[in-house]
């Protein structure tokens, strides 16, 4: 007997070196552990109608332009760099233009030449006539003569054209600012061959008023309206303030949203265009049953519906709401009732019925 129980002494004492647990209470047959969730109480509020937006800020169409040449040639010259300020006029970048210069002087030269020859061909035109008059001339001759006078006249037209077209050409080896502005961006240096495609050497904008487009669902259009204020916070630099200056009388058929723009104040320079920045645009007051944000949770259809799960007594039932204002951390629902109790940790996953214990 002694050795019996010297031997079971043995194997208990290897079972716990070997990590086995302490024998336990076994848990009946079916039951399960019931799942702990926090809630709290939706309420009657007035909560502030904030629509999100987000895009990038950029100089107001036409305020932000890149300069290219147009005619072929080498650039001698760039007058600027990126910061300088500059005034509409202003000369930017100059390229070679000797043979620009000589095609224009031939082009005044014959229009010079068509002009002499025309001035003549109207002495021809005005004799002829008055020599038909009198009866010295054939009428053929003074047809012929006001035939001539219309061909200088033509020669003249033509002429003008092309010393038009040279100094035009000419015109395009000096890049001037077209805006009051900054240079923004310089692209080329002097020395380097430029074919005429217009490809960029000089970017200058004026960021005195930046804009920013964004696409905002079409179902929250309608409470945007141009004037109202929005709060933005920009990328690697200061908050900044806007108004909604319009909204696209269209909506993206591919996305179900509508173009937003905000303009906002630049004068001070603070801003830099091409900044990211997101906030909001507060559209107006609603009065309705609120509850946090953190209670929502995908419904059945996915992104496109959102739920909440509601805590009556130790069962959970799930509910499809839908959000009419989210205002920071809290949302306007229709479907939950004031005095309701929603969950707000512990929701995910939780079927429709199922027992739940709420935590002290």
């Amino acid at each position: 007997m002694r050795r019996h129980i010297r031997y079971l002494g043995m194997v208990y004492a290897l079972a716990t070196l070997a990590g086995c647990p302490a024998a336990s209470p076994a848990k009946p047959e079916g039951e399960e552990a019931v799942p702990e969730v926090k809630a709290v109480t939706a309420e009657t509020t007035t909560l502030h109608d904030r629509l999100p937006v987000a895009g990038v800020l950029e100089p107001l169409p036409g305020k932000d332009v890149k300069l290219g040449a147009l005619v072929p040639g080498r650039l001698v010259r760039v007058r600027v760099a990126e910061g300088d300020r500059v005034r509409q006029g202003d000369v930017l970048a100059e390229l070679e233009s000797t043979a620009l210069a000589d095609a224009v002087r031939r082009a005044e030269a014959e229009e010079r030449k068509a002009r002499a020859v025309t001035d003549v061909a109207h002495l021809r035109e005005k004799r002829d006539a008055e020599l038909l008059a009198v009866g010295a001339a054939s009428r053929q001759q003074a047809e012929e003569s006001r035939a001539g006078a219309a061909a200088g006249e033509a020669t003249i037209a033509d002429a003008q054209a092309n010393l038009s077209a040279a100094r035009t050409q000419l015109e395009r080896a000096t890049l001037r600012s077209p805006i009051d502005g900054v240079i923004a961006a310089v692209y080329a240096h002097a020395g380097e061959p430029q074919d005429g495609s217009g490809k960029p050497i000089v970017e200058v904008a004026d960021p005195s008023l930046l804009e920013l487009r964004a696409a905002v669902p079409s179902a929250r259009a309608a409470r945007v309206q141009r004037g109202q204020k929005v709060t933005l916070k920009v990328e690697g630099t200061v908050d900044a303030a806007g108004v909604v200056f319009a909204l696209a009388p269209m909506v993206d058929a591919a996305t179900g949203s509508v173009t937003l723009r905000v303009r906002v104040n630049n004068l001070d320079g603070k801003l830099r265009g091409g900044s990211a920045a997101r906030g909001e645009v507060v559209v107006g007051d609603v009065n309705g049953v609120a509850i946090p944000v953190r209670a929502l949770v995908p419904g059945a259809e996915g992104a496109s519906s959102e739920s909440v799960v509601i805590l009556d007594g130790e069962a959970a039932h799930v509910r499809a709401v839908t959000v009419s204002v989210r205002d920071g951390d809290r949302a306007g629902v229709e479907g939950v009732k004031a005095g309701e109790r929603v969950i707000v940790e512990g929701a995910y996953g939780l079927a429709d019925g199922a027992k739940v214990r709420a935590a002290q």
